[in-house]
């Protein structure tokens, strides 16, 4: 009996230090015998950037329906307008300035035949410096107030608006379909997350996998002279230059040609390490700015951004150069100043309100979360938020119909979006800006 015991106890243990040594090949939940097998890993959501002139189509077939918020030909004719513009101010200050210049000379010359002694020659040149800087404040003063009127007249150049965001949601051989981007998703973008007066909607489209912009897929520093540089965040759409490897950066309002490899571009990015905006109590004057003063290397300096306002966050003497680091939301800057390039912040960080007319109210609205359809009857999206409609057409089974403009533009050739809704989901109120 005892050695049947024994041997019963012995057949327990190893039964028990069998099952301890075994591993489960699934795992079991505290329910009825439900197995929990290995989570799928979370793809992280990626973004594509398409400029105003991309066609972004309902079908992936060039044959199908598409949206446009500027054609190439309105896009190029406003660029050409603004250029003769600016050629036109250009001349006129480079005759004001040959003939101020000769009138300076002779009188400068004068000055120096009449001057009897070396103190009154000194004399002299300084008088003629002190013009010569008059002057260059007069020329600076000229340049802002046109920076200024064309950042106004020109509102589809605002940084923020030169591309649209969209969400990728697949590559399907020469196409990519994408989505418009929630209003609670919109932060960590160097652009607009929306598209012109689509933003409340929730919609999806296909375009060309070739009008996909190129665009930094990680944070990239590009050196220039000595300390100068830029260091760009993911998502800064590029242009290709004329040189292989070198690209013109759109971001923040400038454009600056940088040499990238190409483990750094790609045609879809992770949004995410964007630049703190700190403000501090110095700012580049805008001077400073209109002379070309803040330079990067001997042939690039930033140009005058009316957007934005520069505050300098850190200085660094190197030599007998002073260096300076400012940044903007998708990019850091530093640039080799003098000085007098730096002054007092203004109390009002807002050059301007550039957000046009967004305020006025508008009527009537889709309800957020209503079906949005085609007067075809085909499912378009959802309104994301209570959306403005549009100008109404006619009633389709049930559906009222309207004709939704994609830019706000008197002039613009955009071409509208017709959507229908359900009578019931149609609402008229005031809308607050968001």
């Amino acid at each position: 009996m005892t050695r049947s015991w024994r041997n019963l106890g012995l057949g327990l243990w190893l039964a028990l230090a069998a099952c301890a040594s075994s591993q489960p090949s699934v795992l079991l939940d505290e329910g009825p015998g439900e197995p929990i097998g290995e989570q799928a890993p979370v793809v992280p959501t990626r973004f594509v950037i398409v400029d105003p002139t991309t066609r972004l189509y309902m079908r992936a077939d060039e044959g199908a329906a598409f949206l446009q918020l500027r054609s190439v030909e309105e896009l190029e004719a406003d660029v050409a307008q603004r250029q003769a513009t600016q050629a036109e101010r250009k001349n006129l200050t480079e005759r004001d300035e040959k003939a101020w210049r000769e009138r300076e000379q002779k009188r400068f010359d004068r000055d120096l035949k009449r001057a009897r002694t070396a103190k009154q020659r000194s004399a002299a040149r300084e008088a003629r410096q002190s013009r010569l800087q008059s002057r260059r404040d007069h020329n600076a003063t000229r340049i802002l107030q046109s920076a200024r009127a064309d950042a106004r007249r020109y509102l589809w150049e605002q940084p923020s608006k030169r591309a649209f965001v969209f969400v990728l949601v697949e590559q399907q051989g020469q196409w990519a379909r994408v989505e418009t981007i929630s209003p609670d998703d919109r932060g960590g973008h160097c652009y607009w997350a929306g598209y012109g007066e689509l933003a409340a909607f929730r919609m999806q489209f296909f375009v060309r996998s070739s009008d996909l912009m190129a665009v930094t897929n990680e944070r990239v520093r590009v050196g220039f002279d000595r300390e100068a540089g830029v260091t760009l965040s993911a998502g800064v759409a590029l242009r290709p230059a004329a040189a292989k490897g070198r690209y013109q950066a759109i971001v923040d309002g400038f454009e600056i040609e940088v040499g990238l490899e190409d483990r750094q571009v790609a045609r879809s990015y992770q949004p995410g390490d964007h630049f703190e905006m700190i403000t501090t109590d110095t700012v580049f004057s805008d001077r400073a700015q209109a002379q070309g003063n803040l330079r990067l290397d001997r042939r690039t300096a930033l140009a005058f951004n009316p957007y934005y306002l520069l505050y300098v966050t850190e200085t660094r003497k190197v030599g007998r150069t002073t260096f300076a680091t400012t940044q903007t939301p998708c990019a850091q800057y530093v640039v080799g100043v003098r000085d007098d390039d730096m002054t007092g912040a203004p109390p009002n960080s807002m050059r301007f309100d550039l957000r046009g007319r967004d305020a006025e109210a508008k009527k009537p609205f889709a309800r957020a979360g209503a079906d949005l359809y085609a007067p075809g009857g085909e499912l378009l999206g959802q309104a994301a938020i209570d959306a403005h409609l549009g100008v109404p057409t006619e009633n389709i089974e049930g559906r009222r119909c309207f004709r939704k403009a994609l830019s706000e533009a008197a002039q613009s050739e955009a071409s509208p979006l017709d959507v229908c809704v359900q009578a019931e989901d149609v609402v008229a109120h005031e809308l607050q800006v968001f």
